[in-house]
């Protein structure tokens, strides 16, 4: 069984920008010349910031203002530029609704997600889709799933309930799609959650939207609403029976997931993780390279973008050469993690004939712009 696990740079491939380039993009821009910004990028020590350090550096201070130390504090700040952290904050989050929150036509959602789809046999299995990002991407797909008829389920009913029953719907094929982090289109609303599929910015006064900014690093499944406890666990369940999870597009800067992981690979000794990016993701707060010297060969790197011609045959080789991996024992993967080491270890085999670019899928834009292309069908997966 394969589990699909998508990150920033899998919507990347779509046009929507990574974290990194929140800030060169569309109403990004403006934020540049606030004078919060140019503090922290003087903090940081960096020209062009990633949305996710900024956040993760002023979300703490921003959210003092409705408490009663903030309503005691932040008064005596107006006029510097400290007081205006929150406002710029809150104009970050609403950035987030200009670049994330406008949908892609369904043919090039289609293009790219359908040949992956249709090689994890979505029409003869349950494929499980985990997502942190809060996009339309999510939605089209259950679309493509509807006019293809193929069963889905989010965990909402039509009416835009919370329905985690429809989960279990899916036992002989279909699409379960589960939103880590939330989506632009959830609200919180006395107490229940919905799903309105209207991912428009909403003026004060409304309901709460219900999503994970970038830049938080704590833990959702004790710190967030209990749909994100959901997802969680269930990325715990099936991590625990998978044979394959394919990781696109994911940064590895979520310690708590990077937790999760670690622990599925230590329990489930037929886990292997295929890690879909153009460059091997590393640097400060990147998790993988623990991950990697702890599990070694059952971690192995497909070096394409996500949509990329040939891929998805370089991703079944892959599988086939995983498969055949020799599994570590528990005992010496536990011994062999240590957490915030920052190690750099470079997997043997991650040079393959498709390294053509050196650009990240979560860092840079596709030359020339959003390449279109037409796939023949992948073979369906042999796993």
């Amino acid at each position: 069984m394969i589990t699909v696990f998508t990150g920033a740079g899998a919507s990347r491939a779509l046009d929507y920008p990574t974290t990194a380039e929140f800030f060169t993009w569309g109403s990004g821009k403006a934020l540049q010349d606030n004078e919060v910004y140019k503090k922290v990028s003087q903090h940081l020590r960096k020209t062009t910031l990633d949305v996710e350090d900024v956040l993760q550096l002023l979300t703490p201070f921003a959210l003092l203002e409705p408490t009663p130390t903030g309503k005691f504090i932040l008064p005596h700040l107006r006029g510097n530029w400290v007081g205006a952290v929150p406002a710029f904050v809150k104009n970050t989050n609403k950035v987030c609704f200009d670049h994330y929150g406008t949908p892609r036509n369904e043919q090039d959602v289609k293009r790219l997600y359908l040949p992956l789809l249709e090689f994890c046999r979505w029409d003869k299995e349950p494929v499980s889709v985990f997502t942190t990002n809060y996009d339309p991407v999510t939605d089209i797909l259950m679309e493509i799933a509807e006019s293809s008829g193929v069963p889905y389920h989010d965990g909402f009913n039509r009416l835009g309930g919370w329905d985690s029953g429809g989960y279990s719907e899916l036992k002989s094929s279909g699409l379960a799609i589960y939103r880590l982090h939330g989506s632009m289109s959830w609200v919180k609303s006395e107490g229940k959650i919905k799903n309105t599929r209207d991912y428009s910015h909403r003026s004060p006064g409304y309901a709460e939207p219900l999503l994970i900014y970038p830049g938080f690093k704590g833990n959702p499944e004790q710190d967030g609403h209990p749909a994100f406890q959901f997802a969680h666990t269930e990325l715990q369940s099936e991590l625990g029976k998978a044979s394959m999870v394919l990781m696109i597009g994911f940064s590895f800067r979520d310690q708590h997931l990077n937790d999760i992981f670690h622990k599925a690979l230590t329990t489930n000794q037929k886990l292997r993780m295929i890690v879909w990016n153009p460059v091997w993701p590393e640097g400060s707060g990147v998790g993988l390279a623990e991950l990697k010297q702890a599990y070694d060969k059952r971690i192995v790197h497909l070096n394409a973008k996500f949509g990329d011609e040939g891929a998805l045959a370089r991703l079944q080789e892959l599988m086939n050469e995983a498969k055949n991996a020799v599994p570590m024992t528990a005992s010496s993967s536990q011994s062999t993690y240590v957490r915030g080491t920052g190690t750099s270890v470079r997997p043997s085999a991650v040079i393959t004939r498709y390294s053509r670019s050196t650009a990240c899928a979560e860092g840079s834009s596709l030359p020339g712009g959003l390449r279109r292309r037409t796939y023949s069908r992948a073979p369906a997966a042999r796993w």
